[in-house]
């Protein structure tokens, strides 16, 4: 599992499945769209509003859909504007285990829907 200040090392050990789009993301409030049925019965519903207090948080890209589940998505506010349909929350298999990254992570600011879905994430590793 790693979030936000891990994608450096996420993406640079696992380039065949992610990678850093920027470093853009604008402080906010975010309505996001839940795509895993898990987390959807977990939060009771389809969306949930994810905070990210800092900007400058990193935006990424699957580069292997057939191999990357994508969890979570959002249209957030860059310091270039919208990104629509940006992945925010994403999972992959790799030899025996699972690796989980998040653009949110479980500081502060997390929502009450953010550290539900963190807990089941850790917890399902």
């Amino acid at each position: 599992y790693g979030s936000d200040w891990a994608a450096a090392a996420i993406c640079s050990l696992f380039p065949e499945y992610i990678s850093v789009v920027d470093y853009n993301g604008e402080s906010q409030d975010l309505t996001v769209t839940v795509l895993d049925n898990d987390i959807k019965a977990l939060l009771g519903k389809n969306t949930c509003t994810i905070c990210y207090d800092l900007g400058a948080w990193v935006l990424i890209k699957v580069e292997d859909p057939s191999k990357v589940q994508v969890d979570v998505i959002g249209d957030p506010n860059t310091y270039e504007g919208i990104v629509e349909d940006s992945p925010l929350l994403v999972e992959f298999s790799y030899g025996s285990g699972s690796v989980i990254y998040t653009t949110f992570h479980n500081e502060e600011q997390v929502t009450p829907d953010g550290l539900k879905i963190i807990k089941h994430l850790v917890f399902s590793l």
